[in-house]
């Protein structure tokens, strides 16, 4: 992304800039903080509109800060996320106006998401939007390139807007008319508006200079292609439920104490069954048991179960028998490591407040992070789940005792993917009965 930027010339001391459009917007977002950050400077990324919590994706920050908050965090080399919050969907929103100005005479550059797509691959803006800041020196315009050669009623968001312009039904969306969309809906109105920021289209996920050329005769701004990350074409996640613990220090099983009615571990299964609704890499939920009642639920959910004999030997015991379970229903012999990786995800049976949200956002942010191992954490406190790339399951089946993937994730700081929760209360488990008596009567 920051090459991108340096061949539009004339990078300022304190780049703003505002990606727009579709198609990948919060991952060239954050890319682009970080490559500023490299450059060691105080880099804030914020939106003017709403966009996912970057702190689900693994970056550091502020929510309903203060100007003067939000400046203290800055430091050279890292990325600070700012904004305020909603009441739901767990997004973050636009910080105001005049706070925006007042930080930035404290942080080195600003990368701002500043248009909302819905997930679409391409986009027609409205006329309220973007939502773009007086202070900006660049606008990157985003256009997903998946959505090529597809009606556009099926791939383009605010599609009437689109309609306005065309005058025509329902056309196949091609270079050609990417660009001209483009143009007429982004390009000449922004230019008029701000016609001091420089301005470009990125072609995201293409590397077909054909496009690029095709687009480039109906653009008046530069056009640029940026490939997909590279790695393995499919990415699969096994999520692994550890519960085949005795509860000694509880008194009695602790799973199935019941919270509002339902049993502590039946709460877990509940939340992973609507991720893997909600995410086609989810491959396999297994749960790892000593205990009928438990391996019983889940069977019923269609997971994969386990019991456990060797529960009198630890927690290791279960993330062996749960990674050789799962490694056994998929064959890694069969698996081409250039075309797909695998990831095993462990999860604590007794966290009954950590939201189903936050384990979504958790597997996409690790997956954008590149990262080998990653985990949940509330400003320095590291808690489950814990995830690993199958380039660490040797070192797995080796632990022994009372000993858990954490042992692995010490050995490679370098590696790791922190994603922080909104609310330390999502990583708590229960160790002792009085604890839940107290918070969950």
């Amino acid at each position: 992304m920051l090459e991108i930027l340096e061949e539009m010339g004339n990078m300022p001391a304190k780049p703003v800039i505002s990606l727009i459009g579709a198609g990948g917007k919060t991952t060239c977002t954050m890319e682009l903080a970080r490559e500023l950050a490299e450059q060691g400077k105080r880099v804030l990324l914020t939106t003017s509109t709403h966009m996912e919590n970057p702190f689900l994706l693994g970056l550091r920050g502020i929510l309903n800060g203060s100007a003067r908050e939000i400046c203290a965090m800055a430091q050279p080399g890292m990325v600070t996320a700012a904004g305020t919050s909603q009441t739901t969907g767990g997004k973050l929103s636009s910080l105001e106006p005049s706070v925006f100005q007042v930080v930035m005479k404290t942080y080195d550059a600003a990368v701002i998401e500043a248009d909302g797509a819905k997930r679409h691959f391409f986009k027609v803006p409205a006329s309220h939007e973007p939502v773009l800041f007086p202070q900006m020196t660049h606008i990157l315009i985003l256009a997903g390139m998946p959505a090529l050669f597809h009606p556009l009623r099926e791939v383009c968001f605010r599609f009437e807007e689109a309609e306005k312009l065309l005058q025509q039904e329902n056309p196949v969306l091609t270079p050609e008319l990417a660009g001209k969309l483009l143009e007429m809906s982004y390009v000449t109105p922004i230019r008029k508006q701000f016609p001091q920021a420089k301005m470009a289209v990125i072609l995201n996920q293409c590397k077909e200079e054909i496009f690029q050329k095709r687009m480039a005769d109906f653009v008046s701004v530069p056009v640029f292609l940026k490939e997909k990350f590279p790695g393995p074409e499919n990415v699969y996640f096994h999520l692994i439920v550890l519960a085949a613990g005795f509860s000694r220090r509880f008194g009695s099983n602790k799973l199935l104490y019941e919270i509002q009615g339902k049993p502590m571990y039946e709460i877990l299964l509940e939340k992973l069954q609507w991720v893997k609704e909600q995410m086609k890499e989810v491959k396999t939920v297994c749960v790892v048991s000593q205990y009928e009642r438990i391996m019983e639920a889940a069977s019923g959910r269609g997971f994969l179960t386990v019991k456990n004999e060797n529960s009198i030997l630890g927690l290791s015991s279960s993330v062996k028998a749960g990674l050789v379970a799962v490694r056994k229903a998929y064959n890694p012999k069969n698996s081409n490591p250039e075309k797909e990786a695998h990831y095993f995800c462990f999860f604590a049976a007794d966290q009954p407040h950590m939201k189903q949200e936050t384990i979504l956002g958790f597997l996409q942010g690790f997956r954008r992070s590149r990262k080998g191992i990653g985990c949940m954490a509330w400003e320095k406190q590291r808690g489950n789940p814990v995830i690993f790339h199958e380039k660490y399951v040797d070192e797995l089946l080796a632990l022994e005792g009372d000993t858990g993937g954490r042992e692995v994730l010490k050995r490679h700081p370098q590696d790791l993917f922190l994603c922080q929760v909104p609310d330390a209360q999502e990583l708590k488990d229960y160790d002792y009965l009085r604890e839940a008596e107290k918070l969950c009567p």
